[in-house]
């Protein structure tokens, strides 16, 4: 708009979406597994990751959690931190498997630009998410959604959250309806159909 001079009547910014079709798992209630999805090469993922190994984990050592990593990560990475409780699964060639096992869903990211496709995936697998504003940045309308800023607080929140099956089966659940009612591609593609309706009339 400012550097281009476009009218902004004629600028629409379409979000991702997801198939409906795609398999709902809710929290595996029996395991302490939480994951993240994201190209590691990517520096975003990379500090993410970052703030997980430095403020995250630690403070749940005792308490028997695992962590897994879902993408491309640097060989040095994995050499230097895969361990019994820290996983990394490369490039998954069955993310449905990997969402099928998790409990419980992270997305410390606190750089980047963008909706993050990470984000569709937690959500329509029906797991409980605990995010950043800038992770969750273009999700607005996914209530449930856990939204903290403060690092610090994850771990707490991660140990409340195992502790009440119920509730983080219901917020998966919320997560899984939301996500199917605000972002399946058939509502997208109905919006972008009468949008483009509309500016052929009007231009």
């Amino acid at each position: 708009i400012e550097d281009v001079g476009i009218s902004s009547a004629k600028l629409v910014v379409s979000p991702n979406g997801v198939d409906p079709k795609l398999p709902y798992y809710g929290p595996n209630i029996k395991e302490k597994n939480i994951i993240f999805i994201g190209n590691l090469f990517y520096p975003p993922n990379r500090q993410a990751m970052e703030i997980i190994f430095k403020k995250i984990l630690p403070k749940l050592s005792s308490q028997h959690f695992q962590i897994t990593f879902i993408g491309m990560a640097p060989k040095e990475l994995v050499n230097k931190y895969t361990s019994q409780n820290i996983i990394f699964t490369g490039f998954a060639n069955n993310l449905n498997r990997e969402l099928k096992k998790a409990t419980i869903a992270l997305c410390p990211v606190v750089a980047g630009s963008g909706m993050k496709v990470k984000i569709l995936n937690f959500a329509a697998a029906g797991l409980p998410i605990i995010s950043t504003t800038i992770g969750a940045n273009g999700y607005e309308d996914l209530k449930s959604i856990i939204l903290e800023d403060d690092i610090s607080k994850y771990s707490k929140i991660i140990q409340k959250l195992r502790q009440k099956p119920n509730l983080i089966k219901e917020i998966g659940k919320q997560n899984r309806k939301d996500i199917i009612k605000y972002f399946s591609w058939s509502k997208i593609a109905k919006e972008l159909v009468n949008i483009y309706r509309i500016h052929v009339i009007n231009y």
